[in-house]
């Protein structure tokens, strides 16, 4: 579970948990997806700024990335780059969840 089975962390889960209503003439069902990961699939994620550099006295040159953010695994051996648009179709709140259709790279070290 993607924030833990303790009580002290269950109101994580109102924020995460996806629920759907399903009626007939005698049932009402409620369907909750919750969403799980792997150990291996958690990323920090980390904005990347771009700073100008100072070229000669009146000329600055700064580097246009395709890429806004940038997701690190906690092992540092694997990393995911986000479009602000990939970003914005992550689900934001105390924790961000992206969907699974995002690629994930793995360093060569």
């Amino acid at each position: 579970m993607i924030a833990g089975t303790n009580v002290d962390t269950i109101h994580l889960y109102y924020h995460l948990v996806t629920v759907s209503v399903v009626t007939n003439i005698r049932h009402i069902n409620l369907i909750l997806s919750v969403p799980l990961k792997p150990s291996n699939r958690y990323f920090t994620l980390f904005t990347i700024i771009t700073l100008p550099v100072h070229i000669s006295s009146d000329r600055f040159s700064q580097y246009s990335i395709d890429y806004t953010y940038i997701g690190l695994q906690h092992s540092q051996k694997a990393y995911t780059l986000l479009t602000e648009a990939d970003f914005n179709r992550c689900k934001n709140g105390i924790l961000t969840i992206c969907s699974a259709d995002i690629a994930i790279f793995k360093s060569q070290n």
